[in-house]
């Protein structure tokens, strides 16, 4: 029994016993360790000048398509408002409630009219988002290559976006797609 415990105990010294790396072997970690920091503030850096922005994309059209309701319901009242004094003319009693028709005409036109008044927004926010898709955006560097026309509409604002528009395809290119915007809002 003696014996066995001082085999371990040995053993167990043996196994604590540290050999302390040399100055050459600590210089090479200090190194290693330096170039693996350095690629990942690079990575870090590139992540937040390319991903971060990419995120947000788009969020000021969101913010100005806000006044999309806003001309709609606006839009809505005044609207109701004047067909309800018209329905009134030559009644005792004034009409308080629209009929089911008349009021789902005014609704068609009023969100129709917001529509078209936030369309050059809505079409800019698009093509912003669009562009943001990594496969959009090899197509569009690879056009880019063949003629200088094509704009990376990711990294610009909306007001450059609508000013390419204008630019590439007057005032209609700015109302592209509305005849679908307006049949799947309206409808």
């Amino acid at each position: 029994k003696v014996q066995r415990a001082t085999r371990i105990s040995s053993k167990a010294i043996r196994k604590l016993r540290m050999k302390m790396p040399s100055k050459k072997t600590m210089e090479k970690k200090a190194r290693m360790y330096k170039r693996h920091v350095r690629r990942e503030y690079r990575r870090a850096v590139e992540i937040l000048t390319t991903t971060v922005p990419n995120l947000y994309a788009g969020v000021g059209a969101s913010l100005l398509l806000t006044v999309n309701p806003t001309i709609q319901y606006t839009m809505y009242e005044q609207l109701r408002q004047r067909a309800l004094k018209g329905l009134s003319l030559g009644r005792r009693k004034p009409v308080t409630e629209l009929p089911v028709f008349e009021a789902i005409v005014i609704a068609a036109l009023s969100k129709a009219a917001a529509t078209v008044a936030t369309y050059p927004l809505i079409r800019a926010k698009v093509l912003q988002k669009a562009a943001t898709n990594p496969k959009e955006r090899q197509q569009q560097k690879n056009r880019r290559n063949a003629s200088n026309k094509t704009t990376d509409f990711a990294t610009i604002s909306l007001l450059q976006i609508m000013a390419d528009l204008k630019k590439r395809e007057g005032y209609a290119g700015w109302y592209k797609g509305l005849n679908a915007q307006l049949t799947k809002t309206v409808v």
